[in-house]
């Protein structure tokens, strides 16, 4: 992968449009999300409390789950690795109540 900050400009065109500066922007956001997504799961729910300025705040555990309250909702969610879909659908509920 060429870095932009790698990119040899000129002030005019050296070949032909392959691909639409904006086409090529948007697909950079798309595999910087999946990227993201990657990342563990806990990862990214505790990046996304954090850019909305939410806390997340154990109130109880058991042996499997822990209780926490977040933005002003209860989340009852599995010790251990957290899956993308679940993480995805906290994410959600965090960013509703951001």
């Amino acid at each position: 992968m060429n870095l932009i900050a790698d990119w040899v400009w000129s002030q005019e065109q050296a070949h032909p449009v392959i691909v639409p500066l904006d086409q090529w922007y948007e697909t950079q956001l798309v595999t910087a999300q999946m990227r993201r997504r990657q990342a563990p799961g806990w990862d990214r729910v505790h990046e996304a409390a954090a850019q909305h300025g939410i806390e997340l705040t154990a109130v109880r555990e058991t042996d499997t789950h822990i209780l926490y309250e977040a933005a002003g909702r209860r989340l009852v969610l599995p010790r251990g690795d957290l899956p993308a879909a679940v993480a995805d659908e906290v994410i959600a509920l965090l960013e509703a109540g951001a």
